[in-house]
Parts: C-alpha cells; structure tokens; sequence
C-alpha cells in the first residue's frame, strides 16, 4: 500500500512551480490590500457616521463589528449615494470571500463591481492608470478609498 503522501506525489517542473508560487504570493499581497482597504473604508465610515450622531455614542454600539451594517447606517444616513453603497457592498463580499479562503481568486468582474459608481467609465479609467491586471487589483482598491472618502467628506 502507498503512502498518501506518495499518492498525491505531483511532479512539476521548475518554471511551472515558479508560476504557482508567484501566483499564490500575489493572491497573498492582493488580500492583504483588499484587508487594508476594508481597514481604511471602516475607518472613513465610522467618522462619517459618528458626526450625524446627535448624541454621544460610538459607532461600534450601534453597528457592532459588521462591516455590512456600518455601510448600510452610512447609506441610511446619507453619508454614501447609491452607487457608492452598492460598489461598498461588493468590496465586502469581495473581502469576505478573501478573507474566509472562499473563493481568493480576483476577477476583472469582481474589480469592476466595486467600481459601480464611476458606471460605464469603471474599466476604462482601471485600465488607463495600469497595465496588466495585477496593478489593476491594486489601483481598483485606492479608486474606491479615494470615492468613499471624497463622497464623505463633501
């Protein structure tokens, strides 16, 4: 009888080992910067929110630790448009799916539904500030930073 170890025995060649490792170390960096954005668009909310609060209360009493119900008390309060809550809702499925090792594979689709709010321009304005699709994780996450925060903040 083999051993199991020697039953799942694959033998790849170098080049494709080197492809899988590059591979997983940017699905790696790609989650960490979609878990820093999450970070980044907790914080932006949270202060939002908290100055339409008309008594002292933090935000966390209210929401708890979903990132979910701070978008949706931020949409309720008028802090984020539609659009913009729509494109948050996505980025936290997204982070969701990254975060639990659902699914940690990012698709073009997943980059562009949490651009929702810059419409048919979405893909456009991605592929204009990068050049291959690995830039385009990256520069998709500091678009919508760069939204949430502006749209709070006028």
């Amino acid at each position: 009888m083999e051993k199991p170890e020697e039953f799942v025995k694959i033998d790849l060649d170098d080049s494709l080992k080197k492809r899988i490792e590059l591979h997983l170390e940017l699905m790696d960096k790609h989650a960490l910067n979609i878990i820093r954005s999450a970070a980044k668009i907790e914080v932006i909310l949270n202060e939002a929110v908290k100055a339409k609060f008309v008594n002292e209360i933090g935000v966390q009493k209210v929401v708890g630790d979903s990132l979910a119900r701070l978008i949706q008390l931020a949409f309720a309060l008028g802090v984020i448009k539609q659009k913009t809550y729509e494109s948050l809702l996505n980025f936290k499925s997204v982070r969701n799916r990254m975060a639990h090792g659902e699914e940690t594979d990012l698709q073009v689709k997943d980059l562009l539904s949490m651009l929702l709010f810059l419409g048919s321009d979405a893909e456009r304005v991605v592929q204009e500030k990068g050049s291959y699709l690995a830039e385009w994780h990256q520069i998709s996450l500091e678009i919508l930073v760069e939204h949430v925060e502006a749209e709070v903040n006028a």
